[in-house]
């Protein structure tokens, strides 16, 4: 995890489906329907990779 001055931190996981609003997110433990207006950048869907997201949806979700 990686915590920046914009409140985001960066997590890893795969993206498993989109939808206009969100993405659903495996992080490893867990799999949350993500809002896109919290995230700064998500790998692609099928595909795994680094997501930036806002510290406190992190914390609210259990994944930091």
């Amino acid at each position: 995890m990686i915590s920046n001055d914009k409140s985001l931190v960066n997590l890893y996981g795969t993206s498993l489906s989109e939808s206009t609003l969100a993405v659903r997110i495996d992080f490893g433990d867990k799999i949350v329907w993500t809002p896109k207006s919290l995230m700064e950048d998500w790998p692609d869907i099928k595909t795994s990779g680094e997501i930036l997201v806002k510290e406190w949806f992190a914390k609210k979700e259990g994944l930091i």
